[in-house]
């Protein structure tokens, strides 16, 4: 496209030095078979190219309704993006100011529907329902399957799971709802029977390795799990070794694992800081949910 990269230290590695030039735009080809992200990041910027950008997507596609709502975002501010199942076409275009409302994350309050789903009760996330079309929503259907109800409620959504439920295990396919695995295993830990996470062999290049550390972590508490080529298979345990589980520095692995504190088990989690990229105050506020939680430096 035109932009002057240059590496500052080894080839290939950070940190580089970039600087802008005559980047018109044009056409590329490129995968997004383990990110979404690279996708988004170049939407957001092609408007600014004089040519526009098309973007021709090779081969298979993960976490494709972020590139979705990447478009819509941009639509809010007036750039139409034009997009089929392999192309994306962004125009050079001016965005413009608009008032805008920044929908609640499913991938955060995917964090107490798995904790309503182990421990039984009722929740009400306000205005939830503004955020249906983020791949993430799944977490609902999930959580119906492991015997929770949910409806809506204006633009709450309100959810119900009796306690002590019998759940059976599930076979699930979780390419486009990747950030919910790791708190999703947490749950079919909870299952009866052997079940599985299918689809997502992408993430072991995640923040972690979202299948090697979650397996491995887990391990330590007595749960029953594998990594399989693309995802993990896990049989259900009735009963869990209290432990000291790392989180590899990722904030998703940190938030899930104190989930299994509902499970009779007494779980340490190491460098709970790292939430801070997503949630901050995460543990203060899942207090009422989780119980008493104490942090030491």
């Amino acid at each position: 496209l035109g932009a002057k990269i240059e590496p500052l230290g080894e080839p290939g590695h950070l940190p580089v030095s970039v600087s802008g030039g005559a980047i018109t735009g044009g056409r590329i080809s490129m995968k997004a078979d383990v990110s979404s992200q690279f996708v988004s990041a170049l939407m957001l910027i092609a408007p600014y190219f004089s040519d526009g950008l098309t973007i021709e997507l090779q081969g298979p596609q993960v976490s494709s309704s972020y590139i979705a709502m990447t478009a819509r975002v941009m639509a809010s501010f007036g750039v139409s993006v034009v997009m089929s199942e392999h192309r994306i076409e962004v125009p050079h275009m001016r965005y413009q100011p608009c008032e805008y409302v920044v929908e609640p994350d499913f991938s955060s309050a995917a964090f107490p529907i798995v904790a309503l789903v182990l421990r039984g009760g009722e929740l009400r996330i306000r205005d939830l329902a503004l955020a249906m079309h983020q791949g993430d929503a799944a977490i609902l259907d999930i959580a119906r399957s492991m015997g929770a109800s949910w409806h809506q409620v204006d633009n709450d959504i309100v959810i119900a799971c009796p306690t002590g439920a019998h759940v059976d295990s599930l076979s699930l396919g979780m390419a486009d709802c990747s950030d919910l695995v790791p708190a999703v295993a947490v749950a079919m830990t909870h299952c009866v029977g052997e079940g599985s996470i299918n689809d997502v062999g992408f993430i072991r290049n995640k923040e972690s390795d979202r299948l090697g550390d979650v397996a491995a972590e887990l391990l330590k508490t007595g749960a029953i799990v594998a990594v399989e080529s693309d995802g993990l298979s896990l049989r259900g345990r009735p009963k869990f070794t209290s432990a000291l589980l790392g989180t590899h520095h990722d904030h998703r692995l940190a938030m899930s694992f104190a989930l299994l504190s509902l499970l009779d088990a007494s779980i340490l989690v190491d460098s709970p800081e790292v939430v801070s990229k997503s949630w901050p105050h995460y543990f203060e506020d899942m207090a009422d949910i989780l119980g008493p939680v104490h942090i030491e430096n």
